[in-house]
């Protein structure tokens, strides 16, 4: 779940700043919104536990722009391992896997 409040940029009209995130399973806090990259869970210095879980659907209009909508849900790395993961899995879906290193 996100919490936003209004903040009053440079100028003078209001703009929508997001204050917090929390599960909205469980209701941890996260931390480290990244934009259409998900939540970071935990505030460990270099460490990453990222979960996304969004549907986006759109059009391109090409040159001039896009337009797209996009749902999701903010759900923690606990309640994604405990609860979402299994109910994946028991619905037949099975886990893939990358891995990324530089």
């Amino acid at each position: 779940m996100r919490q936003f409040e209004m903040k009053r940029p440079k100028r003078p009209e209001l703009e929508k700043a997001l204050k917090s995130v929390a599960c909205d399973l469980c209701g941890k806090k996260g931390f480290n919104v990244q934009h259409d990259e998900g939540v970071n869970w935990t505030n460990e210095g270099r460490v990453e536990n990222i979960t996304t879980i969004a549907h986006k659907v759109g059009e391109r209009y090409f040159p001039d722009g896009a337009e797209f909508k996009t749902e999701f849900f903010d759900i923690c790395d606990k309640c994604f391992s405990e609860k979402l993961k299994p109910w994946l899995i028991s619905q037949g879906a099975n886990p893939q896997q990358s891995a990324f290193e530089y």
